[in-house]
């Protein structure tokens, strides 16, 4: 919003200073204008072509100071797109495996750990990255309860990891995973935001006991498109 009040105000004081120099108009300026078909037009003389050539010059300066901060606005508004917030995402059905990866994200550990009932944030390099910036890392429970507030970090987000636990992939707990990322797409468009998602098959090493992610894939794009069309 500053920004957009900088920009017009720059403007503004543009116009006004060109608006004092109608006499310094260049004649090639005023003679183009003249002889045009919108000059003809109009009936333009040499007297009057400069007032009306910083008319238009004024016109077109208000439409680009309108269109300038909504090209650079981050905003659900702006014509280039939806925002994108600084920090990173981890979601997914509650027993997926988002606090593991939480950790194995910051330390390269595995520890035991229990489901999350609370939002856990926490700014740190990667683990395993050759980088020194701290990228915010927030894992998100996968309860009803808290899903209720994910607008709220929704918008916030720049990238978004959803695990799906590729060994539990009954029919019951398929539609609860896509049911959530449904929730996920739908929060997006309502908060005006363009994160990246990436879509994280966990639990993959149990070979005898997963679906592949062919098979993952099928099944919640199946049932995104049936949400789609019933909701």
């Amino acid at each position: 919003i500053v920004l957009d009040y900088i920009i017009y105000i720059i403007y503004i004081y543009a116009v006004l200073a060109t608006m004092s120099l109608v006499n310094l108009i260049p004649d090639t300026v005023v003679n183009v204008l003249v002889d045009s078909a919108f000059g003809s037009a109009l009936g333009l003389t040499k007297e009057n072509a400069g007032t009306v050539a910083i008319a238009l010059f004024v016109v077109v300066t208000l439409i680009v100071a309108f269109l300038i901060p909504k090209l650079l606005s981050s905003g659900s508004g702006g014509l280039i797109g939806g925002k994108v917030g600084k920090k990173l995402l981890i979601l997914g059905h509650g027993g997926s495996g988002k606090t593991k990866l939480f950790y194995r994200l910051r330390a390269g550990t595995f520890p035991d750990t229990v489901t999350s009932i609370e939002p856990l944030e926490v700014s740190f390099p990667i683990h395993g990255l050759d980088l020194k910036k701290e990228i915010t890392v927030i894992d998100f429970p996968g309860n009803a309860r808290a899903r209720g507030s994910l607008g709220s970090v929704l918008k916030n987000a720049r990238g978004i990891i959803f695990v799906v636990d590729s060994a539990n992939m009954q029919r019951e707990t398929i539609r609860e995973v896509a049911d959530f990322l449904y929730d996920v797409f739908t929060g997006c468009i309502r908060e005006g935001c363009e994160p990246r998602v990436l879509i994280v098959c966990n639990k993959s090493d149990l070979k005898d006991k997963t679906s592949s992610i062919k098979e993952v894939k099928r099944l919640l794009e199946k049932d995104l498109n049936e949400l789609k069309s019933s909701r």
